[in-house]
């Protein structure tokens, strides 16, 4: 780990996990203090995933559980850190997918 700027995407599920949407994006630095401020930031009743191996960079994904709440409230979450290369890439991933979907609609 080291101190580049990334990306974290926090999502949060409904449901049985079945609906996700995403709740915000923040860039943070590459480092354990601010991956482990995201804690203090995103409240979560259960984690699913390692906090430590999130923390110490070993895992770019951290599963979590919400308890209660009302039907349209979350129940649970996943925190995603990313480069920038690496959301770049899967975004012109994305894009060449659509477009061959297009032309096979023309073709």
């Amino acid at each position: 780990m080291n101190n580049e700027k990334v990306v974290v995407d926090v999502y949060y599920t409904y449901g049985k996990h079945s609906g996700e949407e995403l709740s915000d994006r923040l860039i943070i630095k590459n480092n354990k203090e601010e991956r482990s401020e995201l804690f203090d930031t995103f409240s979560f009743d259960e984690a699913i995933d390692s906090k430590d191996d999130f923390i110490n960079g070993e895992s770019n994904f951290f599963g979590f559980d919400k308890f209660g709440g009302d039907w349209d409230e979350p129940t649970g979450g996943f925190i995603v850190v990313s480069t920038k290369e690496a959301l770049i890439e899967e975004i012109k991933e994305e894009a060449s997918r659509e477009i061959a979907e297009v032309e096979k609609l023309f073709s």
